[in-house]
C-alpha cells in the first residue's frame, strides 16, 4: 500500500513539474550529449546521451548540479526508446537447491554466492527475483519465491536469502525436485512481460532426474519457447551426483554449466554467466536519457547545468529556458505555490500512509491479544482437566487404602477366633446322662457319627472320632474341602455334654444348617449343611 501511494506522489510531481535540457559535445569525456535538450515539460529537463565507450551506465555513477551549483538529488536514467536502443534490463532468477541433499556447508556456500554475486555483478538496470526448493508444499508446488515479482529491491531479497532459506532436513527419503522447480522458475519467468534476455541460474546438488514426468528435453523446449537460457552450477554431494543432466540443459538452451567445489568457484562461476550477458549485448547504439528538474523561472534566459559522470572532468551545458528574454514571469499560481502544494501534498500521502501503517500495527496487536487469551484459556482448560484427574486418583488411592485396611481388620479377626476355637481347652465330660442313641456316641457304646461332604470334584465321608474337629479349605484341618468358595478356616464341630455343636468361624460365604446361616448350633442326625459351595450332611 505505502509503495503505491509512494508511486502515485512520484507520478504526481512528474505531472506538475515542468522540464529543460541543453546540448554540449566533447572528446574528452565517456559520454556524448546528443541534440538539445527537451523543455517541453519545463522544469524537468531530458537530455539525451551516448556512451562513446560502450558502458553500461548506472545512476549511481552520475552526479548533477542545477544552475546556481545546488545538488539535483532526484534524477532518472532510462534507455532510450527506438529499434537500434538497448534493452532496459535483463531478468535474472536465481533458483537455490535446498533440499536435503546440499545442506548445511553447500547450501550455506549457495546462499553467500548469490548475495555476493547480486552486490558485485548486478546492474541497477537489471529485474531479479530468487526462489528456493525442498519438498512440496500442500498444493504440490516445489517452489518457493522470495518475492511475489521480479524486483530492483536488491537488498531486501539479499536479507530474505539470509533468513528464509532453509534446508528440508525433515526429509528422510532425500528426494530431489529439481526439475520440477526448474520447470515452475521457467513458468515464472514467463509470466514477467519486461524486455531483456532471461536468465535462469540454478545452482543445485545436480541428483538424478527422480520425476519421469518430465524429462530434460521437456524443459529444454519450454525453456526455448521462452527465450530462457538455463546456466547450472553444480556440486558434488554424494554418489547420486549427475551432472550430465544439468549440463544437457544448459547446453540446449545456450547456457553455461560448471562443476563447482567451494564457495569461491560458484561466485566465479555466476560471475562468469553474468559478465558474458553484458558482454552479449549490442553495441551499435546506446542512447539514454537524463530526466531532472531544474530551479529556475520561465524566463527566456540561458541557464547551465552540470553533469559528473565517475571521476571524469565535470561537463557543463547549457539551455534556454521557456519565456520572453528579458522578462521574468510568475507562472502563474500553480508556479508561485508549486512547492506549497507538493509539501502539502506529500503530507497528506505521508499521513495517509502513517495512518494505514498504524492500522495494521492495531490490527496486529489485536489479533496477537486474541491468540494470547486464546492460547491461556486453553492453558487454564488443561490445568483445570488435570486437576480434576489427580484429585480422582488420590480418592481411589484413599479407597483403596480403606478397603485393604478393612480386609485386614477383617482378616485377623478371623484369625484371632480360629485361634481362640484351637486353644479352648476340651470340655470336661458330665456325668452321663441318659440320651437318645440317635444323639449321642456314649450310651450304647454305638458307632462314631458321620459327616458327609459333596461339593464339585469329591465326595467323602468324614468320622467325627475327636472331641473337636476343624473344617476348611486349609490342608491341616480334620476335614479338608478344596472348594475355593470355603474359607481357609472355615467351621469347627465340637462335643459338648454328649452332643455335637457346629460352631462358623467367622467364614467369608457363612455356614448353613437346613438354610438358616448360623454362628453356633447343636447338630441332630439328617441335618443338611452348606459351607460356601460345598453340599453336606451330618448322619449317626
Amino acid at each position: 500500500m505505502m509503495k503505491n501511494l509512494l508511486q502515485i506522489l512520484f507520478s504526481c510531481v512528474l505531472f506538475l513539474g515542468l522540464q529543460h535540457t541543453a546540448w554540449a559535445q566533447t572528446e574528452e569525456h565517456s559520454i556524448v550529449v546528443v541534440g538539445h535538450p527537451d523543455t517541453s515539460s519545463f522544469p524537468t529537463l531530458k537530455v539525451t546521451i551516448q556512451m562513446s565507450n560502450n558502458d553500461q551506465p548506472l545512476e549511481a555513477d552520475f552526479k548533477l548540479f542545477d544552475d546556481d551549483r545546488t545538488v539535483i538529488e532526484t534524477f532518472r536514467l532510462e534507455a532510450k526508446a527506438g529499434e537500434e536502443a538497448p534493452t532496459s534490463g535483463n531478468l535474472i532468477f536465481f533458483l537455490i537447491d535446498a533440499s536435503s541433499y546440499p545442506e548445511n556447508i553447500p547450501l550455506e556456500n549457495f546462499k553467500r554466492a548469490v548475495i555476493e554475486s547480486i552486490d558485485d555483478f548486478v546492474t541497477e538496470a537489471d529485474l531479479i527475483n530468487v526462489g528456493f526448493f525442498n519438498k512440496p508444499k500442500g498444493d504440490t508446488r516445489v517452489l518457493q519465491l522470495l518475492d511475489a515479482d521480479f524486483s530492483r529491491n536488491f537488498s531486501q531479497l539479499t536479507d530474505q536469502i539470509r533468513t528464509r532459506i532453509t534446508s528440508a532436513l525433515e526429509d528422510s527419503v532425500k528426494t530431489n525436485y529439481a526439475f520440477k522447480a526448474i520447470k515452475e522458475a521457467i513458468q515464472t519467468i514467463s509470466n514477467n512481460f519486461d524486455e531483456g534476455r532471461r536468465l535462469l541460474i540454478v545452482l543445485s546438488g545436480a541428483p538424478d532426474n527422480q520425476d519421469k514426468s518430465f524429462t530434460s528435453d521437456d524443459l529444454i523446449k519450454l525453456a526455448d519457447d521462452q527465450n530462457i537460457s538455463i546456466h547450472t552450477i553444480n556440486f558434488k554431494i554424494d554418489e547420486r551426483f549427475n551432472p550430465d543432466l544439468f549440463e544437457r540443459l544448459s547446453i540446449g538452451t545456450n547456457g553455461k554449466s560448471e562443476i563447482t567445489r567451494n564457495f569461491s568457484d560458484i561466485k566465479q562461476t555466476i560471475g562468469g554467466i553474468l559478465e558474458s550477458r553484458a558482454q552479449s549485448q549490442s553495441d551499435a547504439i546506446q542512447q539514454y536519457e537524463l530526466i531532472f528538474s531544474v530551479n529556475v523561472p520561465q524566463d527566456g534566459q540561458s541557464h547551465e547545468y552540470t553533469i559528473n559522470y565517475k571521476e571524469e572532468p565535470p561537463l557543463t551545458l547549457t539551455y534556454t529556458a521557456p519565456g520572453e528574454a528579458g522578462s521574468v514571469s510568475s507562472g502563474g499560481f500553480l508556479n508561485d505555490y508549486f512547492w506549497w502544494i507538493m509539501i502539502l501534498f506529500l503530507g497528506a500521502i505521508l499521513g495517509a500512509g502513517y495512518w494505514y501503517a498504524n492500522e495494521i500495527k492495531i490490527r496486529r496487536q489485536e489479533e496477537e491479544e486474541a491468540n494470547a487469551e486464546f492460547l491461556e484459556q486453553q492453558e487454564e482448560e488443561k490445568k483445570r482437566l488435570q486437576q480434576e484427574k489427580n484429585r480422582a486418583v488420590e480418592e481411589l488411592k484413599e479407597k483403596n487404602i480403606r478397603l485393604e485396611e478393612q480386609l485386614r481388620a477383617k482378616e485377623q479377626e478371623l484369625l484371632r477366633k480360629q485361634e481362640e476355637a484351637l486353644n479352648q481347652p476340651p470340655p470336661i465330660p458330665a456325668a452321663p446322662e441318659k440320651r437318645d442313641l440317635k444323639n449321642t456316641i456314649i450310651s450304647g457304646g454305638g458307632a462314631a457319627p458321620v459327616f458327609k461332604v459333596a461339593s464339585a470334584g469329591m465326595s467323602k465321608n468324614f468320622s467325627l472320632n475327636k472331641p473337636l474337629m476343624t473344617i476348611g479349605r486349609a490342608a491341616n484341618n480334620d476335614i479338608v474341602i478344596p472348594e475355593q468358595t470355603v474359607s481357609s478356616k472355615h467351621a469347627t464341630i465340637s462335643i459338648q455334654k454328649g452332643s455335637f455343636f457346629l460352631n462358623d468361624l467367622g467364614s467369608t460365604n457363612g455356614t448353613f444348617i437346613n438354610g438358616t446361616r448360623i454362628e453356633s448350633k447343636m447338630l441332630k442326625s439328617g441335618d443338611l449343611i452348606k459351607l460356601g459351595a460345598a453340599q453336606c450332611k451330618f448322619e449317626i
